[in-house]
């Protein structure tokens, strides 16, 4: 089943799809280091999972679908039941990646990253591929491209990630008291 890539000027809401669960990403750059957040939300709107990634030096494509696959596989090794439906939240709008997403992945693909000089892209190709094989069996994905203004908890995540210069933080809604302004955030979405 391919993937569904809705932007129409762009969603101004994060709320959930019925019977979907929600997974909203944000990434931030600053001197050309980039860190990344997300937020895995169930089909009721209720925070499941929560995690910041620094990533270095990359650019905004990769950085996005390294945020994709980071929240992605934390979906698939928490065993989340049968997650058969998704939807993912996304600021950056990217015209190719729909037909990306969708392209059928190369039998030979190790071949072709070894042909592929510059790491960016060579990383980028991997992280692709990694995402469509994480979920082939989804009955419906989707990927939203969403305002930044409905996207305000992924984007603070990221932007803790980067202050707080830890590679990676994952962390559940029992470890929201940590974080007040977060915690916040999210009350105030979810009115």
């Amino acid at each position: 089943m391919p993937w569904k890539y809705t932007v129409e000027g762009a969603c101004r809401s994060w709320k959930p799809r019925e019977e979907c669960h929600t997974l909203s990403v944000a990434v931030t750059e600053r001197e050309e280091k980039w860190a990344a957040g997300g937020i895995l939300r169930s089909d009721t709107g209720s925070p499941i999972l929560m995690f910041t990634l620094l990533l270095g030096k990359s650019d905004c494509r990769l950085a996005v679908l390294q945020a994709w696959e980071r929240g992605l596989s934390l979906t698939r090794e928490m065993d989340l039941g049968n997650l058969t439906r998704m939807v993912i939240d996304t600021s950056v709008e990217d015209d190719h990646l729909e037909k990306e997403i969708n392209e059928p992945t190369p039998k030979d693909l190790y071949q072709i990253l070894d042909k592929v000089d510059n790491k960016v892209d060579r990383v980028y190709l991997y992280t692709l591929t990694r995402i469509k094989r994480l979920l082939p069996d989804m009955l419906y994905k989707e990927v939203r491209v969403i305002t930044v203004e409905a996207n305000k908890v992924a984007i603070k995540l990221a932007e803790m990630g980067r202050a707080d210069a830890v590679t990676f933080q994952l962390f559940g809604p029992q470890d929201l008291h940590k974080y007040p302004n977060l915690r916040k955030l999210i009350e105030d979405e979810e009115n």
